[in-house]
């Protein structure tokens, strides 16, 4: 099963077919139910240009293309209008309108992800003891979750105990609340902070909800497309 994010930004819209455009990634469009191939010519103001079909070169006019690009990022799709050219176009390339919105799909997969280093992701809750407490999360899958304290631990952060309403704070993507089950503690050693030891706390999501499980999905997958875009871009 594939699960996907909408992008309506224009800007990055035009980004991510700018980076097709570069790497020339494999693209079909399809119209009247034929499949077509070609490729990315170039990106020019509220348009892009592809190189025409060698299997169907007479197209409708003024019609709604669905396209498909097999990308590092995934799959993306979109619909869009085609747009007669003027006689300018010498290479007789083929004009399309920058869509309104494209969705960029992906085989669902369960990967940890690293989230050390993201200030706004964080475990937040209070015990039933009253006991306040927040951590700074270390990565974050389908499945759970671990944070990192750079102090002793609370007395009631052990090995199979249960914290039950725990928000996880997520930044951009959101929030959720949480029951977490503890299953591991580890001691780390930080060499560049003067051995200093910080614990790491690996726990279990309990979903009492298949629509919480869906969520948590949805942002797995967000967060994985915008990391492999941002890489992608520092690249260049």
């Amino acid at each position: 099963m594939s699960e996907g994010v909408s992008k309506n930004s224009r800007y990055e819209i035009i980004a991510i077919l700018r980076d097709e455009l570069r790497i020339q990634s494999k693209l079909y469009f399809y119209c009247n139910d034929i499949k077509h191939q070609s490729t990315l010519k170039k990106i020019e103001g509220n348009f892009f240009y592809i190189k025409p079909s060698t299997s169907h070169p007479g197209l409708p006019k003024e019609s709604i293309f669905y396209f498909i690009i097999h990308s590092p990022l995934g799959k993306i799709e979109f619909t869009t209008n085609n747009r007669i050219t003027d006689k300018s176009n010498s290479n007789n390339l083929l004009c399309f309108i920058i869509p309104e919105s494209l969705s960029i799909l992906q085989r669902r997969t369960s990967p940890r992800i690293n989230v050390r280093y993201e200030s706004q992701f964080y475990c937040s809750g209070r015990y039933r003891s009253g006991t306040i407490y927040k951590y700074h999360l270390n990565d974050i899958s389908e499945g759970g979750c671990s944070f990192i304290s750079l102090e002793p631990l609370h007395s009631f952060i052990r090995n199979g105990n249960k914290l039950e309403n725990s928000v996880l704070n997520l930044g951009e993507y959101g929030q959720i609340l949480f029951n977490l089950k503890i299953k591991h503690i580890s001691e780390e050693n930080n060499r560049k902070q003067c051995d200093a030891t910080s614990f790491r706390v690996s726990c279990m999501f309990y979903y009492e909800s298949e629509e919480k499980k869906e969520k948590i999905e949805k942002i797995i997958v967000k967060l994985i497309i915008d990391r492999k875009i941002i890489n992608r871009r520092s690249l260049v």
